[in-house]
């Protein structure tokens, strides 16, 4: 709607109400018309927070607002009972957090329309703003939750706290309710085991006890309501998994760092930002979630915060290696020659610290190229070489063949998506996810696939498997997940070369599997976070179809990148019989 002044909109309303009554027209047109005109004036001023909840809101144009009021007022002057009239300037004043004046001015309309949902659940947001939590439920309950659910749990969980040491029968009711309606909520699970325990429930706490050992998908992932209330209790609640030795630290760690893969954008980051400052004033000397909040804002391109938490985690430990790593990421982002200097030391230092890990090689010598003179650089041309000799598929299949690299031919890549860089949803084009848990024969576990896009071998986006808890049967094979190629023809009975580039950060028992059609499951090593690169040699089955699957047996993080399929062209003397062999570099 175009701007209109606040005089000529008052003059035009005079106007109109003069001819009201010269024509008898009924005061509700009128009421009709200043609501209309309020309410497009006060969307035109405000951005929401929540797309269908009162709350403050973005001011972005204060006089439309202000004029947007006018006009609702003048409305409810000519029609007390008008209810849109209500709910707009009900919101107006939500929006400039003044909920006490937006109760005044709602109230009335529940008298009027009680069976309407929609003023049930916005009177709930405005005594939720004002904390009155019992009263929210009841409005939330009244107006059948709607998209209420979120606040609905939280109101829950703040009144069952309230109440639990005067009524726990009464907290523990509120905290099933709770659950009902959000069943991954770690911090319900976990005040009604408390309460199992106080009844001495063995049932109740063996069934709570499991159901929070065995949490599902629905307690890693974040939800975007911005009700910072649950992210804040669901840390709590992790801390005391940890000290009630129901998770480890590893389980706790694994559950945050799959949440900054996850949900690094937009405000499921802020959500996991809230668990981390409370994880973090919990252990204020552990570095690693210091480290874990800078790497949330690097994730989310806030470089110079994420600069200094990465130097925040370092003045806690300064053997924390993968700091350097990241200082030297952020500077080489910013691409002046000053920058990639600094990039060049720092990466120097990750090498020094850690030098198995190929991917620091890759940044080192990259930031170094044409900076061969600098002292940051110095010993960048063995670098190389080198690096070369770990990478090169010519190179490493003579080396497990034990002939010359010139007898050697290698076809083109025949698995074109092992780059990873397209996906749908969690799973990447060309690949199937492959979750081996949960169902007979193999054991519970949980795994989630995650498009890795932050320490990536290769290109944009790399391929990551978190394995975030497995619990072991007897009689049940292990559980595992990954991801499965499609298939790829190949000629029957012939060597090939299957290469890739992996990390692995694992919990003791645990490891990195690979299985190609025709051999048994072979196992690699724990990096430990480092990136390694894998040549296997092969021979393809007498169908001719090869179909790679990578995946991880049990708990930690598996990366995996740049995956090449290749026909091996040798003498056929020099084929050996004990295929497939493996290196590791």
């Amino acid at each position: 709607m175009d701007h209109v002044s606040g005089k000529g909109l008052a003059g035009l309303a005079l106007g109109l109400a003069g001819l009201a009554l010269i024509l008898g027209i009924r005061p509700w047109v009128l009421a009709i018309y200043h609501t209309e005109v309020g309410a497009r004036e006060v969307e035109a001023a405000l951005r929401p927070v929540f797309p269908d909840r009162l709350a403050p809101e973005h001011i972005q144009d204060p006089t439309r607002l202000a004029q947007g009021i006018a006009h609702l007022r003048a409305a409810l002057a000519w029609d007390p009972h008008h209810l849109a009239a209500r709910r707009w300037l009900a919101r107006a004043y939500a929006a400039q957090d003044r909920p006490a004046e937006a109760l005044e001015i709602l109230e009335p309309a529940l008298r009027d329309f009680p069976s309407d949902p929609r003023v049930a659940l916005e009177l709930g947001d405005l005594l939720d703003m004002r904390g009155e939590a019992e009263r929210a439920i009841q409005l939330y309950e009244r107006g059948r939750i709607g998209s209420r659910r979120l606040p609905l749990v939280a109101n829950y969980l703040k009144l069952a706290d309230e109440v639990r040491r005067e009524n726990l029968d009464l907290a523990a009711r509120l905290y099933q309710r709770a659950l009902a309606l959000d069943p991954g909520n770690l911090y319900a699970s976990y005040r009604l085991l408390e309460f199992y325990r106080h009844l001495g429930d063995r049932a109740g706490i063996e069934e709570m006890t499991g159901r929070l050992r065995r949490f599902g998908p629905e307690s890693v992932r974040i939800r975007v309501d911005l009700d910072f209330r649950l992210p804040r209790a669901e840390a709590s609640a992790m801390i005391a998994l940890v000290e009630d030795g129901i998770w480890d630290l590893g389980t706790l760690r694994r559950v945050i760092r799959a949440q900054l893969a996850l949900a690094a954008e937009g405000l499921p980051g802020l959500m996991v930002d809230q668990a981390l400052e409370i994880l973090r004033a919990r252990r204020p000397q552990d570095p690693h979630w210091v480290f874990d909040q800078a790497e949330l804002r690097h994730r989310r391109g806030e470089k110079g915060q994420a600069e200094s938490l990465y130097r925040a985690a370092l003045d806690l430990d300064p053997h924390l290696a993968r700091a350097w790593l990241r200082l030297g990421m952020l500077k080489e982002d910013e691409g002046t020659p000053e920058a990639r200097r600094e990039a060049a030391a720092f990466y120097r230092r990750y090498v020094e610290a850690v030098p198995d890990d190929l991917w620091g090689w890759q940044r080192w010598l990259r930031a170094c190229e044409g900076l061969e003179g600098d002292p940051s650089c110095a010993g960048s041309t063995d670098g190389r070489r080198y690096l070369a000799e770990r990478t090169d598929d010519r190179h490493i299949a003579a080396d497990l063949l034990g002939i010359p690299e010139a007898w050697i031919e290698l076809g083109e890549n025949r698995l074109a998506s092992g780059d990873f860089e397209e996906w749908k949803s969690s799973e990447p084009q060309g690949w199937n996810w492959s979750d081996m848990s949960n169902a007979a024969p193999w054991a519970p576990g949980l795994f989630i696939g995650i498009p890795e896009t932050l320490e990536v071998y290769q290109g944009r986006v790399a391929a990551r498997v978190d394995g975030l808890w497995t619990e072991a049967q007897e009689g049940r094979e292990p559980a595992r997940a990954g991801y499965w190629s499609r298939s790829v023809p190949m000629t029957p009975g012939e060597p090939y070369l299957l290469s890739f580039a992996y990390r692995a950060d694992l919990a003791p028992g645990s490891w990195v599997g690979t299985w190609l059609p025709g051999h048994p499951e072979l196992r690699l090593p724990d990096t430990g976070g480092n990136w390694r690169y894998v040549g296997i040699i092969a021979r393809s089955p007498e169908d001719g179809q090869v179909r790679p699957l990578l995946r991880l047996w049990g708990e930690g993080e598996a990366v995996f990148d740049a995956v090449a399929l290749r026909a091996l062209q040798i003498p056929r003397e020099y084929i050996p019989a004990d295929l497939p062999r493996v290196a590791v570099r």
